[in-house]
Formats: C-alpha cells, sequence, structure tokens
C-alpha cells in the first residue's frame, strides 16, 4: 500500500473534487428534504441563492462560516453537514 494513500490530508490542504461533490450532495439533499428553493435556503442563511447554486453544484468551496450558516439554516450542526465527507 502507498504510504501517502494511508496518510491522512495535511492540514490546510484542499478538499478534493469528490469531497466537494459530496458537501454539495450533503446540502442540496438537505434543502431539499425541508422543501426549500435555493433562494429560501439562501436568506435563511444569510448568502445568496446563486452562492447556494455554485454549493450544491460543488463549483464553490465554502468558507467555514458559511458552513455554519447553512447547517443552522438547515436545522443542522456543521458536523452533521460534514458527516462521513473525508
Amino acid at each position: 500500500m502507498d504510504v501517502e494513500a494511508r496518510s491522512p490530508k495535511p492540514s490546510g490542504s484542499m478538499p478534493t473534487p469528490d469531497e466537494l461533490v459530496a458537501f454539495a450532495a450533503r446540502v442540496r439533499d438537505a434543502r431539499q428534504h425541508l422543501n426549500l428553493t435555493q433562494e429560501a435556503l439562501g436568506q435563511a442563511a444569510g448568502i445568496t441563492s446563486s452562492e447556494i447554486s455554485r454549493i450544491e453544484r460543488g463549483v464553490r468551496e465554502p468558507r467555514l462560516l458559511t458552513v455554519f450558516r447553512l447547517a443552522r439554516a438547515l436545522g443542522l450542526t456543521p458536523s452533521q453537514l460534514l458527516d462521513g465527507i473525508s
């Protein structure tokens, strides 16, 4: 087994495309479960609907504050929103 494959990602490293896609799906699924539009989620989280769209498509890496805002607006904790994404 390759040593790099066993090693955790260095702190401060960027999320992988797969991690962004997984986070995107988590946000989209939670939003749809609550029957919220992107606009409604954006208003509840204090961010624009275009930002929600970029996050849900996995093309935007959200800042930590955005993760907290999204989690609160979705009735989740940040750790619930990120659980299983690694």
